[in-house]
């Protein structure tokens, strides 16, 4: 899309990691830390609602392959996924992407909020409208049941080890 920074630098191939037919991956021009990259689909969408679910897909199968890329590469064993979809959310730049944010202690990133004071009649009434706007979706077929069983995870691993910590 003429005008759209994202579109320039997939084009000019500014700072460019990682390419496939789907998407591409750039360090961001104006990251929070050293090694923030940003998972760009390469049609222009200006918001995630406007993906086709496949290339969605597929970019979060680049995520999550720029994530172990990002251990190997500089050492980052924790990060943030973030998607900013709409200018109220923070999005930047006019084209959907997914920021991936390496963490490390003593960082500058500032994550967090205040929790919002609901009441409960006002939860009750945002479930039952966001319930009947979900109908409008097919249901999958294929249920897993929840499982309590922990899946086989290598027992060096970091981040794993860390979130079994929090109680």
């Amino acid at each position: 899309m003429p005008g759209c920074e994202l579109c320039l630098a997939i084009r000019e191939k500014e700072l460019v990691l990682f390419e496939d037919p789907h998407s591409v991956v750039i360090l961001h021009p104006h990251g929070a830390v050293p090694g923030h990259l940003l998972v760009i689909p390469r049609v222009h969408y200006g918001i995630m609602e406007q993906m086709p679910d496949e290339d969605l897909r597929q970019l979060f199968r680049v995520t999550k392959l720029m994530a172990t890329s990002l251990e190997k590469g500089i050492g980052t064993k924790e990060l943030n996924v973030i998607i900013t979809n709409g200018p109220a959310a923070g999005q930047e730049f006019p084209h959907f992407s997914i920021h991936i944010i390496p963490r490390g202690k003593g960082d500058t990133v500032k994550m967090g909020w205040e929790p919002a004071s609901v009441s409960k009649s006002d939860m009750d009434t945002i479930e039952v409208k966001l319930k009947e706007a979900c109908r409008q979706f097919k249901r999958v077929e294929e249920k897993r049941e929840v499982s309590e069983e922990p899946i086989a995870i290598p027992k060096e691993s970091y981040q794993i080890k860390h979130v079994r910590r929090i109680p």
